[in-house]
């Protein structure tokens, strides 16, 4: 299992809610560390009627429509500040039961940036160790593509 960055999305096989229900699930993945922070998401528009692209802080959700071209197939409501911890052993045994898929796609950075500054509209709904965690400037694990972009900085200055 590999593990997860940020910008990932997970598909998660029957994720168990607080009121014990479950249903199929997709999170983003907003870091990761020795658990990783997600947001849960819906394609269930019936709460979000006249909302706009992007971060609506009075509904308390960020709108991504299908024809951004981002990974989701549907018009997907990314739902804040409702902040999920999937602990690294859960996504171990999920990845091997096969109930946590890792997605090879990912969202771009853009628009993980724009969900990170929605977020921020939400400080007093965070814990102080997840606004720690989202917000310190502590790196998470480099992506390829910052990678990529490194690499070709020194690559145009020989």
């Amino acid at each position: 299992m590999i593990m997860p960055r940020s910008r990932d999305v997970l598909f998660y096989k029957e994720f168990e809610f607080e009121d014990g229900g479950k249903s199929d699930k997709l999170f983003i993945v907003l870091c990761s560390h020795s658990y990783c922070s997600v947001l849960k998401t819906t394609s269930n528009s019936k709460f979000y009627k006249g909302v706009k692209e992007g971060c609506n802080p009075q509904q308390r959700v960020f709108f991504i429509p299908t024809r951004k071209k981002e990974f989701f197939q549907l018009d997907t409501y990314v739902q804040l500040p409702q902040l999920y911890e999937i602990s690294i052993p859960e996504l171990i045994k999920g990845g091997l039961s096969k109930k946590i898929i890792i997605h090879e796609s990912v969202l771009s950075s853009e628009c993980l940036e724009l969900i990170r500054n929605c977020l921020k509209h939400f400080k007093d709904d965070i814990t102080p160790e997840h606004w720690e965690q989202l917000f310190s400037g502590a790196p998470d694990s480099p992506s390829n593509e910052s990678l990529q972009k490194l690499a070709s900085k020194y690559r145009n200055k020989k």
